[in-house]
C-alpha cells in the first residue's frame, strides 16, 4: 500500500493535465484526482490504463491516503 510520501513524489515535477471536476492539491499544485492515482499505479507496476479508473476510485484512494479530494465550482456556467 502507498502512503502520502509516495503520492507527493510521484507527482513530483509532473505537469498537471486540465481538471475537469475532482482535484487535489500536492505540494501546492492541483491535479486531477485521477491523474494522481493514474501516476501512482504506474510505479507501483500496476498496468491500468486511465479508462480503467473511475473518478469514484481515485477519490476513495486518494481520501485513504489522506488527501481532501475537491470538486471545482461550477463558475463558468457549464
Amino acid at each position: 500500500m502507498a502512503n502520502g510520501e509516495e503520492v507527493r513524489q510521484v507527482v513530483k515535477g509532473v505537469r498537471p493535465r486540465p481538471i475537469r471536476r475532482y482535484y487535489v492539491e500536492i505540494n501546492g499544485t492541483q491535479f486531477p484526482a485521477k491523474q494522481v492515482l493514474e501516476r501512482l499505479l504506474e510505479a507501483k507496476g500496476v498496468g491500468l490504463f486511465a479508462a480503467d479508473v473511475t473518478s469514484r476510485d481515485a477519490n476513495r484512494v486518494l481520501r485513504a491516503l489522506g488527501f481532501e479530494v475537491r470538486a471545482m465550482s461550477n463558475q463558468g456556467g457549464e
